[in-house]
């Protein structure tokens, strides 16, 4: 393991040891990542909150072509926002890969959301994601989140809840929750927004709309399985214009679990309001009122 506390010129440090090497971390590293040597071997490999030339998403490409026998990734806030197309070059197959840990901007090519449609795990894998709009260049690319659960198989599936929680600027879903996951694969899909109270956030509330309706598209074959749902969000007048989480997108959202035998609502606040059925019923729609809901309120 190694951070910015160490002070070192260049990975001279690693270049003697690459064989045996199987686990490596670098945090808030000052590093030219074009002098990183090749670690075939190598099983874990942590990247976290790289400042200095962050490697470009056809870098972290090519350094991953000769890691094949990873197990555990984690790029976090470590792919250059600027990365040609040229260097991108094909799908980096990782047939070990267990736990794929993201986070970073979405959109345009340095997004983690088009890093992602360039894994091949081969197989099921847990995923970790965690997305910010701030200076989106482009949509949000949903094709390695859809390639993503294709691989995943029904043995894959064994907990069959979801949760969804929205609050101000955040969008979360997750199926597993603690220390412990139940058996089966997990995932944390999480998307934060930045919005500024008394500015016009209608750009920012484009895209979180955009990525929660491509999330459920890439989600399909989690949600026909969901046989509990947890919906909890946060509500506020200081941010009128996310109100399309609980007016708009939820109506369209709940109908699609076919397989759903169990409703938990929680909702949460700012302004006092009392939780009546009228009041849930107009925030979530026809669903409310066809169907017998357990809700609680915070």
């Amino acid at each position: 393991m190694a951070d910015s506390t160490t002070r070192l010129d260049s990975f001279s440090f690693l270049e003697t040891h690459p064989k045996w090497l199987r686990a490596l971390h670098l945090k808030t590293f000052n590093l030219d990542f074009n002098r990183l040597p090749t670690f075939y071997n190598l099983r874990k490999l942590s990247v976290i909150d790289v400042k200095y030339r962050p490697p470009t998403l056809g870098h972290w490409l090519n350094l991953l072509r000769v890691m094949p026998h990873l197990v555990d990734l984690a790029i976090m806030n470590s792919i250059s926002p600027s990365a040609p197309s040229t260097d991108v070059g094909q799908r980096v197959p990782l047939p070990n890969l267990n736990v794929l840990s993201l986070m970073g901007q979405v959109g345009g090519q340095g997004g983690i959301d088009t890093f992602l449609s360039y894994i091949d795990t081969s197989q099921g894998c847990n995923l970790y994601f965690a997305g910010r709009f701030k200076n989106m260049t482009a949509a949000f690319n949903d094709a390695g989140l859809v390639a993503w659960f294709e691989r995943w198989n029904d043995e894959d599936y064994k907990n069959r809840a979801l949760h969804a929680r929205f609050s101000m600027g955040q969008l979360v879903m997750y199926n597993q929750s603690g220390q412990k996951p139940r058996p089966g694969l997990w995932f944390n899909i999480y998307f934060v927004n930045y919005f500024s109270v008394g500015a016009d956030n209608s750009r920012y509330v484009q895209y979180i709309r955009q990525a929660a309706a491509s999330l459920v598209s890439a989600l399909t074959p989690v949600i026909s399985r969901t046989e509990r749902l947890s919906l909890s969000w946060t509500r506020t007048s200081s941010y009128p214009d996310v109100a399309y989480l609980y007016q708009d997108f939820l109506p369209s959202f709940l109908p699609l679990f076919r397989s759903l035998q169990m409703l938990h609502i929680a909702v949460k606040d700012r302004e006092p309001r009392p939780y009546s059925p009228e009041y849930l019923s107009e925030i979530l729609g026809p669903f409310m009122v066809q169907n017998a809901i357990r809700w609680a309120g915070e």
